[in-house]
């Protein structure tokens, strides 16, 4: 079951969005708590009609899969969509954060049965998506426990981004990494962003990630969407 809230509101960017909220089998029938998953692009999660060039990643059909066949714990995924400040929003500044952790992130918990805490928390994004995704983590550590990072733009930050990514590592010890990228992705662009990533993450020894490369894989959705099947299990395994 996916719900949609049109024109959820934001005052701190001062703009509304759609925001969809993927709810697990057997939601309806019990009193349980879920741990929640945010993705951005929400647009592109759930109905190819919405999705980008028409292809979705096919989340909830994933999850549903996957959560029956016992690879992975029932969760709510919130899928976020853009805006026309995609690019501002999801660049390399605090405000988007502060949007899903003060504004969206009370809703959620509010208004459907999550668990709250940060251990049972996580936020993903491809693209600058994924890049928007570690953002947040550096800015918002003790709000999340689970960060997915596919094809991560990492070029958008920069050296600088790295350099603050590794100075944050020991504030976000608890949170578990997920780095995926593409060998090829625009003319090796995004792989050596990422890789910059994982060389943080291994001088930092930080307990808790796994970095992948494809050799096939490309910089659209249906790339992530076969990659999705491969994180969700590890953030969110089945008990």
């Amino acid at each position: 079951m996916i719900e949609a809230h049109p024109d959820f509101p934001s005052a701190i960017l001062d703009n509304r969005r759609t925001v969809h909220v993927y709810l697990p089998p057997g939601y309806a029938d019990g009193d349980a708590r879920y741990p929640v998953l945010y993705m951005q692009d929400g647009q592109n999660l759930f109905d190819p009609a919405k999705a980008a060039f028409g292809v979705e990643w096919e989340a909830g059909k994933t999850a549903d899969r996957l959560i029956g066949e016992g690879e992975v714990e029932p969760l709510i995924i919130v899928g976020i969509e853009n805006t026309p400040q995609r690019q501002q929003e999801y660049g390399p500044n605090d405000t988007y954060g502060r949007f899903i952790v003060e504004e969206l992130k009370p809703y959620v918990d509010g208004h459907y049965r999550t668990e709250t805490d940060a251990e049972h928390t996580g936020i993903g994004g491809s693209s600058l998506g994924g890049f928007a995704a570690l953002q947040i983590c550096i800015d918002q550590p003790d709000a999340f426990g689970r960060c997915a990072a596919f094809s991560p733009s990492v070029w958008y930050g920069g050296e600088d981004f790295v350099r603050r990514f590794e100075q944050a590592l020991p504030h976000m010890r608890h949170i578990n990494f997920r780095v995926l990228v593409g060998k090829t992705e625009g003319g090796g662009l995004m792989r050596e962003g990422a890789r910059a990533i994982r060389d943080a993450l291994r001088r930092a020894h930080h307990p808790h990630w796994r970095y992948r490369e494809f050799a096939n894989l490309t910089h659209d959705e249906a790339s992530w969407a076969r990659q999705f099947p491969i994180v969700l299990p590890e953030l969110f395994p089945a008990n």
